[in-house]
């Protein structure tokens, strides 16, 4: 198995390189042109927040090792805060929804949204349960999973905003 530091790194390369890419989203299409939709707006609104996001939290597990904390509590305290970051990430987007309004909502597919929740959610008991150290040993794995994951949702939200019109 490959040092647990070592792919965190990738995914902080990973997670910079998407960042990076949404410069091209903003250049591509109408949106290249000054014709940002409310909901495009919100689509790289959370484009960028999971791409910095896995770029902070790949980080985040070195610097508590670096303070002189154990790895096992790195895990739980990573965990915890990133399960943290989806759920308010996830309550942010359902309250801007809301301002929106039903018109612009609708521009986000129902089914992509339940899907996402869907599979949002183990994730985020997998997480919630290393921390706790229920049915985990405080490990990297089920951090990784969460860090896989929120790269996932950033590498969705670029492809619907270079997808759809």
């Amino acid at each position: 198995m490959p040092d647990p530091f070592d792919a965190l790194f990738t995914v902080t390369e990973v997670g910079i390189a998407l960042a990076g890419f949404s410069g091209v989203v903003a250049v591509l299409g109408r949106r290249g042109a000054g014709e940002w939709s409310a909901p495009d707006w919100l689509r790289f609104a959370m484009l960028l927040a999971f791409s910095f996001g896995a770029v902070v939290f790949s980080l985040l597990p070195t610097l508590v090792v670096g303070l002189g904390a154990s790895q096992p509590f790195a895990w739980a305290f990573s965990s915890l805060l990133l399960a943290s970051f989806l759920l308010v990430a996830w309550a942010l987007v359902r309250r801007r929804l809301a301002v929106l309004g039903d018109e612009a909502a609708g521009q986000f597919q129902r089914a992509t949204g339940v899907t996402v929740a869907v599979l949002s959610t183990p994730v985020l008991v997998v997480l919630l349960l290393n921390a706790a150290g229920v049915l985990f040993s405080r490990e990297f794995g089920p951090f990784f999973l969460g860090m896989v994951w929120l790269l996932v949702l950033g590498g969705l939200q670029f492809y619907r905003l270079l997808r759809l019109r």
